[in-house]
């Protein structure tokens, strides 16, 4: 799955409803400040990390326990071709 790091958002988890099944508790592990956004590294509870983009308005701290959110309008899924096909070979095989 394919999801651009500015159609992912977080909120602080105390202020959502994690019970909704599109967001997922996870925690705050690195910030940047990049000028006109802010970039967050977050860890799901199984180990996933996901790189976020806020507007700067919207600050984390190190260790923050956050919700994320996935826009499922904005994911992309590719298919991955089984190994030995031709298609996972390419083409030109």
């Amino acid at each position: 799955m394919s999801v651009s790091a500015f159609f992912l958002c977080l909120a602080r988890a105390g202020i959502t409803k994690l019970s909704d099944q599109r967001q997922q508790p996870a925690t705050v592990t690195e910030s940047t400040y990049l000028g006109n956004i802010m970039e967050y590294h977050v860890v799901l509870g199984d180990g996933a990390v996901l790189r976020v983009q806020t507007h700067p308005g919207q600050q984390f701290a190190i260790g923050d326990k956050v919700a994320v959110r996935i826009d499922s309008s904005r994911c992309s899924l590719f298919e991955v071709p089984a190994a030995g096909t031709q298609e996972a070979q390419g083409a030109d095989a």
